[in-house]
C-alpha cells in the first residue's frame, strides 16, 4: 500500500499540472479574443464615423445641386414673366416679375 501513495501523488501532480496548463491556455485564448474584439470594435466605430461624414458631404452636395436647380428655375420664370409684360405696362410689370423672382430665390435658400 505504501507504493500506491507515491503513485497517487504523481498522478495527482500530473493532473494538477495539466489542469494548470489548460487554464493558462484558456486564459490566453480569452485575452486574445478580448483584444481582437476591442480592435474590431474600434475599427467599426472609426468606419461608422467616417461613413457619417461622407454621408454629410453627400447630402451637402445634393442640397447644393437642388438649390442651384431651384435658383435656375427662378431665373427662367423671371425671364418668362418679363417676356409676357406688355410694352405699355413695361416698368411696373417687370418690377412685379423681379419681386416674384426675389421671393422665389429666398424660398430656394430657405430649403
Amino acid at each position: 500500500m505504501a507504493s500506491r501513495k507515491p503513485a497517487a501523488k504523481v498522478l495527482a501532480a500530473a493532473a494538477h499540472s495539466r489542469l494548470l496548463m489548460a487554464a493558462r491556455l484558456v486564459s490566453s485564448e480569452v485575452l486574445m479574443k478580448l483584444a481582437l474584439s476591442a480592435a474590431l470594435s474600434l475599427l467599426l466605430i472609426g468606419t461608422a464615423a467616417a461613413g457619417q461624414s461622407n454621408v454629410s458631404i453627400g447630402k451637402l452636395r445634393l442640397a447644393d445641386a437642388a438649390t442651384d436647380a431651384c435658383l435656375a428655375n427662378c431665373a427662367s420664370q423671371n425671364d418668362a414673366c418679363k417676356r409676357v409684360c406688355p410694352t405699355t405696362l413695361g416698368a411696373p410689370c417687370q418690377s412685379a416679375c423681379d419681386s416674384q423672382a426675389q421671393t422665389c430665390r429666398q424660398g430656394c435658400r430657405n430649403r
